[in-house]
């Protein structure tokens, strides 16, 4: 769930998240032969059947969230294992798994006595995907089973992994006991094997290491009592009969803080009501907790019923959308927002604005730029459904790229130059395919006037800008018709140019800018007071004239529209019927002229 899992939830799983493994690869030693008693004849040709049209439709959409996990119920069903193996791999590859398919896949390999190199993997492979309270549960219960746990360096090995459980689950209300009392249980065996040790050698050293595992127990009771947890009551009780059993003081503040923990717990459980439901008030009822955990202000409370939230209902995108939000706000940078940045592209890799957004968290974080770069051909990878997407992604980077070149200089701000007008290059190469001239490629030709503003005011090279705008409006129609695009020419050229440059770029965008949406009148004011501010008397009456010219054929072009507009939307008026009305639109027809 956060950083502090880094270490457990490692990278391994390489071995078993490809769909083209070859059989050799120690997953495909499963058989399809039925391990159990043959289905019945009916029931299987059905289920075959089911299997057939769910195949059929993940061809077609093979992101279908709820088709694999029904794929994967039937071959289970069908007690075919190495399609249930493949399929199990094949949906973990492009999704998160839910905790029940993590733990059927475990309990499958665990019955089938794979290598323990796999289960391991499965084992942190799950960590990975969400909360998974049960599966750690089964994981210390394993760990705890090894014959040599309790050396030295077995105990200090077991107990990292049993830290990771509960800063993973141990504030889960409902099972985070569970992770609890396998922590628990690890260290009354150890306690004694240490008493056993002590009768067996009555040595100093041997009674001050019971010693010190009584107070290290207590200290984990204390942690755990002033957390609002299912069952509080025996746990405080178990705390009690071990200080009676050993003679240890119970410490003043746990008392007071298991009385707070449950007064908390009390609360908690009208929102764990609500969860209980399986229709869609469940969602109405995490957000009402989210909100409720929010206005208590302790972050890792807030993740983790985040957690719950999205582990629950991973589809329901407004949960990770606030959670992300939520965790960026409150760390600002660091593992925890990067590795939930991570988890979410699983589900929202379609989503740009979340890949801009990562992309900042890495600058953030001063991520080095060939990192950076990985991610930026990641985000273009993905299926983003509108152009702009891609747009977007590129014109976020250049700007990363721009305040790196700032920060730095001599020959790495000379090369960091020359990657920008690559980078630029490519993408406008690139989007210069995909966008349709027009509305589509609003953000292609931000990009352009992005990059011209650049070259003039980081890299004095006017000429280059003026270049680039130049061959925007005359390479792209959609860009000549918007005022938008000629106001950031002729701002530049307020900045570096000369007045004749101003005055040629403003005739060109009276002519070239739309007559439909108000942009040529902006256009033509704009020249007229740039002539007021500017200009000699002859200069003004040449504008003037241009702008005439004009604004006579916006308002033909305006008037025939509107007449259009009443052919096809209005009624034939019949005069002896109908003059009154007609008289009323001959007025307003008059009025708009």
């Amino acid at each position: 769930m956060d950083s502090s899992n880094d270490n457990i939830a490692a990278d391994g799983g390489s071995d078993i998240s490809s769909d083209d493994q070859s059989s050799d690869d120690g997953f495909d030693q499963l058989s399809d032969e039925p391990t159990e008693k043959p289905i019945e004849d009916e029931k299987r040709e059905r289920l075959m059947d089911d299997l057939k049209s769910l195949n059929e439709k993940l061809v077609e959409q093979p992101d279908c969230y709820q088709s694999h996990v029904e794929k994967i119920g039937i071959l289970k069903e069908l007690k075919m294992a190495d399609s249930l193996d493949r399929a199990r791999r094949t949906m973990q590859a492009k999704m998160h798994l839910p905790e029940k398919l993590w733990l059927d896949w475990i309990q499958d390999y665990k019955a089938d006595e794979q290598d323990e190199r796999y289960i391991e993997q499965l084992f942190q492979m799950a960590f990975q995907d969400f909360i998974c309270p049960d599966v750690w549960w089964e994981y210390l219960v394993a760990l705890s089973a090894k014959s040599d746990l309790f050396s030295e360096e077995g105990m200090v090995k077991a107990r990292k992994v049993f830290e990771d459980a509960r800063n993973a689950a141990g504030l889960h209300l409902v099972k985070g006991g569970l992770v609890w009392g396998a922590c628990r249980d690890l260290e009354t065996c150890y306690l004694e094997h240490l008493v056993n040790n002590a009768r067996e050698n009555c040595s100093s050293e041997a009674l001050a290491a019971v010693e010190a595992q009584v107070a290290k127990m207590m200290d984990d009771f204390k942690r755990q009592l002033s957390i609002p947890l299912r069952n509080m009551e025996s746990t405080m009780q178990e705390c009690k009969d071990l200080a009676k059993l050993y003679g240890a003081e119970i410490d003043a503040g746990i008392p007071r803080k298991f009385e707070a923990a449950l007064k908390y717990k009390k609360e908690l459980e009208k929102h764990e009501k609500s969860l209980v439901k399986e229709d869609g008030s469940q969602v109405d009822g995490y957000w009402n907790y989210i909100e409720f955990e929010k206005k208590k202000a302790d972050p890792t409370r807030v993740r983790m019923i985040f957690e719950r939230a999205i582990a629950d209902h991973p589809y329901e995108f407004d949960f990770w959308y606030d959670y992300l939000h939520y965790t960026r706000s409150t760390y600002k940078r660091g593992p925890a927002v990067r590795d939930l940045y991570k988890r979410a592209f699983r589900i929202l890799s379609w989503d740009n604005k979340i890949w801009q957004d990562y992309l900042l968290v890495l600058e953030q974080d001063e991520e080095d730029i060939t990192q950076m770069q990985v991610v930026v051909t990641d985000a273009l990878d993905g299926n983003f459904g509108a152009c702009d997407g891609y747009s977007e992604i590129w014109l976020t980077w250049i700007v990363i790229l721009k305040r790196k070149y700032s920060q730095c200089e001599g020959d790495e701000q000379d090369s960091l130059r020359e990657r920008i007008r690559t980078e630029y290059a490519s993408a406008c190469e690139l989007l210069g395919g995909l966008i349709e001239d027009g509305e589509d490629g609003y953000w292609l030709y931000s990009l352009y006037s992005y990059m011209a503003i650049l070259e003039a005011t980081h890299f004095d090279n006017l000429p280059r800008a003026r270049e680039i705008f130049l061959e925007l409006m005359k390479k792209y129609r959609g860009a000549r018709l918007m005022w938008t695009f000629w106001s950031d020419y002729y701002d530049m050229e307020r900045r570096f140019g000369d007045v004749a440059s101003q005055r040629s770029l403003l005739h060109k965008a009276v002519r070239g800018c739309a007559a439909d949406n108000g942009d040529a009148e902006f256009a033509c004011k704009k020249l007229m007071r740039f002539e007021r501010e500017a200009g000699t008397l002859e200069d003004w009456q040449a504008s003037q004239k241009i702008v005439d010219i004009r604004m006579s054929k916006v308002n033909r072009r305006k008037q025939r529209l509107e007449d259009n507009k009443w052919q096809k939307g209005g009624k034939k008026f019949n005069k002896s019927k109908d003059f009154g009305n007609e008289k009323k639109i001959q007025q307003i027809q008059r009025l708009r002229k």
